[in-house]
C-alpha cells in the first residue's frame, strides 16, 4: 500500500513544479497529495492537487492527520509565511524542503523553521555555507541535502532545429529581478551590436515583466524581442534556441536550476553568470563528464 506522503506549497510552477510533478508520476509505490495555498495557473489540475487552499485550516489538518509525512516546500511567499506563522499543526511527521539557497537576504533560513521539522532538507550543497552554519548544533542532525533535479530524460530525445538559421537567444524563467539580473536587457542590446540579426525569445512571467518590455522599447530593441508569457511547452520551443541566455541576479535565491539541465540534455548551450548556484552545476557537470 505504501505510504501517503501530503505536499504544501504555494504553487507548482518553475522548475520545483517539475521536480514534485515528476516525483510523484514516477513513485508508484505511494501515495501523493499536493494541497496548493494558490491556485494552480500551470496547466490541467492532475486528481491528486487541490488548489486556493490558503486559509481553509480544518481542511488541511484533516489530509495531515491522513497522512504519513507532511512535506512543506518551502520558499519566500506571503502566503507561505502566513501559513507557517498561523497554522497549528496537528501531531505529524514535518519535512520541509527547502527550495531557495539561504545565502543572502530576505532568502534565508531560520533556526524557527528548522525546530518547526523532523527533517530539514536542503535543494543544493550551496545553501550549507549560508546562514545553516550558524545553527544551534542540535539542529544540525536534523538537516541533509537532497539535489532537487526532476530528471532530463525527456531532454535528450529532443532534435534541435537546425534548419532554423537565425541566431536565437532563449530564456526561460522568472521575470523579476529578485532573480534575473537587473542587466538584463543591457546585455540584450549588447548583444545585438555585435550580432545585429540576433532574436530573443522570452518564456515566463513576473511582477518585473512590464519593466522589462517597456526598457526594450525606449532602447529601440523591440523587434528583436518575441515575450511568450508562460510557455507550457518548452519542449517544443527549446529547439529554436540558438544559445540559452540565463543572466540572474548575483543574489538570486535559486539553488539547482532545473531549467539548466533540460537545456544542456537538449544539447543547447546556456550562458551564466558566476553566481554560487550555476559555478556549483558547472562543476557537476564538469564532473560527470570527466
Amino acid at each position: 500500500m505504501g505510504i501517503n506522503v501530503l505536499h504544501i506549497a504555494v504553487h507548482l510552477g518553475g522548475g520545483v513544479g517539475t521536480v514534485v510533478k515528476n516525483w510523484i508520476d514516477r513513485d508508484l509505490e505511494n501515495n501523493h497529495t499536493v494541497l496548493l495555498l494558490n491556485k494552480n495557473y500551470y496547466g490541467n489540475d492532475p486528481r491528486y492537487i487541490h488548489d486556493l487552499m490558503r486559509v481553509k485550516d480544518d481542511e488541511i489538518k484533516e489530509w495531515i492527520q491522513k497522512s504519513d509525512i507532511v512535506v512543506v516546500h518551502f520558499w519566500n511567499h506571503p502566503y507561505l509565511f502566513e501559513f507557517l506563522v498561523n497554522f497549528q499543526f496537528p501531531p505529524c511527521r514535518i519535512c520541509v524542503w527547502s527550495h531557495v539557497s539561504g545565502l543572502n537576504p530576505p532568502y534565508v533560513h531560520l533556526e524557527k523553521l528548522a525546530r518547526l521539522a523532523d527533517k530539514f532538507v536542503l535543494s543544493s550543497p550551496i545553501s550549507l555555507s549560508g546562514d545553516i552554519k550558524h545553527f544551534h548544533p542540535d539542529l544540525l542532525d536534523k538537516i541533509s541535502v537532497i539535489w532537487t533535479t526532476g530528471g532530463v530524460e525527456d531532454y535528450l530525445e529532443i532534435n534541435r532545429n537546425r534548419e532554423n538559421k537565425d541566431f536565437v537567444v532563449g530564456y526561460i524563467g522568472t521575470l523579476d529581478y529578485c532573480k534575473l539580473s537587473p542587466n538584463f536587457v543591457p546585455l540584450c542590446e549588447e548583444i545585438l551590436k555585435r550580432i545585429p540579426e540576433a532574436k530573443f525569445v522570452i518564456c515566463g512571467v513576473g511582477q518585473d515583466e512590464e519593466k522589462i518590455k517597456n526598457e526594450v522599447s525606449l532602447r529601440g530593441i523591440d523587434k528583436a524581442f518575441s515575450f511568450r508569457g508562460m510557455c507550457l511547452n518548452i519542449k517544443e520551443i527549446i529547439p529554436t534556441f540558438s544559445v540559452f541566455g540565463y543572466p540572474l541576479n548575483e543574489k538570486h535565491f535559486g539553488t539547482c536550476e532545473q531549467v539548466l539541465g533540460e537545456v544542456m540534455a537538449a544539447g543547447i548551450m546556456p550562458v551564466v553568470l558566476g553566481n554560487p548556484a550555476e559555478k556549483y552545476i558547472a562543476s557537476s557537470v564538469a564532473k560527470v563528464s570527466v
